[in-house]
Parts: structure tokens; sequence; C-alpha cells
């Protein structure tokens, strides 16, 4: 009984040993790639027009990759991707746009967008500046990353709620 034991023992030593790496045990992974963000211009929203397109954002895809030791990538989960919207380029408090796993790009109507500009606290009927960018984050315990901060002119319409 105690030489099964030792052999059991002896065998799973062996085993471990002789364990190969190239089977795709080891997995490293890449930091999360940077956003590139873009969008259409900018804009005088019109209320005649309110259910037209007004903007379009469109950004790279960030898929988490890994790679094993054959350096073949494959991609592992999505980043959790999140439009910022601030009307000063600090972004101290942000309107944040959860956008859906793996989308790399959305629009916006005029009403959709005037609704928008006013939660951020831009003016009606004047021109003024919309920064957006996009925050990354792989998980809670990792620090999120940024897009470049993308800024256009927009000119809400106001709306009279007498």
């Amino acid at each position: 009984m105690k030489t099964n034991k030792y052999f059991l023992v002896l065998l799973m030593v062996v085993m471990s040993l002789t364990a190969c790496n190239k089977d795709g045990d080891t997995i490293t992974t890449s930091g999360v790639p940077t956003i590139e963000l873009s969008g259409s211009g900018d804009i005088v929203i019109d209320k005649d027009y309110a259910n037209g397109l007004a903007l379009t954002l469109n950004w790279t895809d960030n898929s988490y990759m890994t790679t094993n030791d054959d350096r073949v990538q494959t991609p592992v989960s999505t980043v959790v991707n999140t439009l910022q919207f601030s009307k000063t380029v600090t972004f101290e408090n942000p309107i944040e746009i959860l956008t859906e796993s793996g989308t790399t790009s959305m629009q916006f109507t005029g009403e959709n967008l005037n609704s928008l500009v006013g939660r951020v606290g831009l003016e009606s009927d004047i021109a003024s500046t919309l920064y957006i960018r996009i925050r990354s984050e792989l998980a809670n315990n990792v620090s999120p990353q940024y897009s470049n901060v993308y800024q256009i002119n927009v000119t809400p319409y106001s709306i009279d709620m007498t």
C-alpha cells in the first residue's frame, strides 16, 4: 500500500515536469487597444427635421485579444465602451451612454441629439462646442482608457414648454 502512494506521487511529479508550453497553456494578454473616435461634423439641429439623422459617431474596434505561445491572437471578451458627452474638455460632469458590445458606431436623430445636448448644458439657439470621447474598461480593477477627444459645434433648438 505504501508503495502505491509513492508511485502515485512520483507519477504526478513526472507529469508536471514534462508538461509542454506549446499546447497553449500559457496565455499572455495585450493591453486594450486605443480607440480612434470620429464623427460627421458640425451640426445645426432643425426642429422641423427632428426625426432626421443629425450625428453619426464612428470608432475603431478595441476587442480584447489574447496571444498564446504560437503568437495566435484570439478575442476573449469585448471591452465595455461608454460614450461620454460634455460641455467642457475636462469632462467634469459628463453624460454617459453605454454602447452595445461589439458596436463601432452610433447614430443620433435631431430630437435625440437636442435632448442630449440639453442635458449636457448647452444653450439653445447658440452654437456651442460639444466634447465627446469613449471610456473603455476591461475590468473593474483596471483603470479605464480614453479615446481621443472629438469636438463638434452644435446649435440646438429651443423647446417651447408653454
